[in-house]
């Protein structure tokens, strides 16, 4: 699967990038902006730690474990190297962190690298040794009579419910503001929508794959328009949700077709990338009057939970000693997952993440920058223990890798690969929008597969 595209690659680029993270520390070393006197310890840290993966991983690396890299390539290289460039970074609070919590900070995201990489690659040799390959052959997608059905019948709960239609966007997002302030059941039937918009598509790339006659030779193309539409109708206007769905899309390809998915792919990326653009304008996230190093150390401080980021959700528990406690945590795994946020809806707790926009933006409201996971966990189990999170998820993440292999549903295979792919991401992200990313590509899923599947083979029984 993922394996074939990278196979030679990731000892080649991994070196390139190990090469450049020591060129990249000898340079922070020598011109270290204010305040951010030992960040050479980031593009450091991760050469080390790199050098490990070099040793052990022989061959491919699975999908979870090449984003991993690529993640901290940007996070602990990319960042410091614009950061050094720059001579620091400015922020987006009124009340920066201190020198010493941006000194902390740093140790952290050391201490975390170590971890999760150690962890990743202790679970990728387990992971190795139990799959060498994917068998296609033996899935079973839903019938497209099914799918068809359930899309029009999500459709049409959309349009009883107008709000639901606003989130659903094809191409041009329709909606610029926070998703979640959108009624629940409108944020429901919409992603019921797009699920089934999901599984229809990815049922059709695999009886593309199933295709054996005379026009054989076009069904990768033909798969390609079928991916290009899963990608252009997506949730709300997540840009990183889109980058997952094409970087999963260009996964099956390969996993359907080999090495005759090579054009098709580049055609799904160069989709991306319309699509990617559409939405940056469209939601103004770059700003054209700032210079692109700026804009570039801001985009990847977002996405990668950068040492700003850290160090702000350091001194949450300095301004709010309450945000701390674990009934917090609770809540924070709880009311983002589905079936569990009923118990939860009640309950007078704040989310960890609304402390640290907070801290963030002090006397505004606003809840638009995510607490890196780092900052999160050691904010309650303090430093020894702040991997420990970030770790947790990792391991979800080799679990559902591992169940994506054997799936008989490729529907249900897509949407594990979807959550594997995001966990790639775990440096930037936190446990609210993890669990909120998995109840609606699992547990949702799982739900609504369950039924379909029921209907299917009652079908082929009478």
């Amino acid at each position: 699967m993922f394996q074939m595209i990278t196979r030679g690659l990731y000892p080649t680029v991994l070196m390139a990038s190990i090469a450049s993270a020591f060129g990249v520390a000898v340079y922070a070393l020598i011109h270290p902006p204010q305040g951010y006197e030992v960040i050479f310890l980031l593009p450091l840290a991760y050469a080390v730690v790199f050098c490990v993966s070099v040793l052990t991983v022989r061959e491919s690396p699975s999908l979870l474990l090449s984003g991993l890299t690529a993640v901290a390539y940007l996070r602990y290289v990319i960042l410091t190297l614009l950061l050094v460039y720059n001579g620091g970074y400015e922020g987006r609070s009124w009340q920066p962190p201190s020198n010493d919590s941006i000194q902390y900070a740093i140790l952290l995201m050391v201490y975390e690298l170590l971890a999760v990489i150690l962890a990743a690659l202790f679970l990728e040799g387990k992971f190795r040794k139990k799959h060498t390959a994917i068998v296609s052959s033996g899935e079973r997608p839903i019938p497209l009579w099914i799918c068809f059905g359930a899309l029009t019948f999500s459709f049409a709960l959309c349009a009883l419910t107008p709000p639901a239609l606003d989130l659903v966007s094809f191409v041009r997002p329709t909606i610029v503001e926070d998703e979640t302030s959108q009624p629940p059941i409108a944020i429901l039937f919409a992603m019921i929508f797009v699920l089934s918009k999901l599984f229809l598509c990815v049922g059709l790339i695999h009886r593309c794959h199933l295709y054996k006659g005379t026009y054989k030779k076009i069904m990768p193309w033909l798969a390609l328009i079928i991916a290009s539409v899963n990608i252009a109708i997506f949730f709300g206007s997540n840009r990183l949700a889109i980058l997952l769905n094409a970087i999963v899309s260009v996964v099956f390809l390969f996993r359907y077709f080999g090495w005759r998915a090579f054009m098709p792919a580049a055609g799904v990326l160069a989709i991306f990338i319309a699509v990617f653009s559409i939405v940056t304008e469209e939601r103004q996230y770059y700003d054209s009057g700032a210079p692109w190093n700026m804009d570039a150390a801001d985009s990847i401080q977002a996405y990668t939970g950068g040492t700003y980021n850290v160090a702000i959700g350091v001194e949450v528990s300095e301004m709010f000693p309450e945000a701390g406690k674990l009934e917090v945590l609770l809540y924070d795994l709880v009311r983002p997952t589905i079936g569990l946020n009923i118990i939860s809806k009640n309950w007078n707790i704040v989310y960890s993440n609304i402390y640290f926009n907070y801290r963030m933006f002090v006397h505004i409201d606003r809840r638009s920058q995510i607490m890196p996971m780092i900052a999160q966990s050691n904010l309650f189990f303090g430093p020894l223990l702040s991997p420990i999170l970030s770790i947790l998820f990792i391991f979800v993440g080799y679990y559902l890798l591992s169940k994506s292999h054997f799936s008989k549903q490729p529907e249900l295979s897509f949407c594990m690969l979807l959550i594997v792919s995001r966990i790639t991401f775990i440096f930037g992200q936190n446990t609210m929008n993890m669990m909120n990313f998995i109840s609606l590509y699992l547990i949702l899923p799982v739900i609504l597969l369950y039924p379909l599947a029921n209907m299917s083979r009652d079908r082929r029984i009478t």
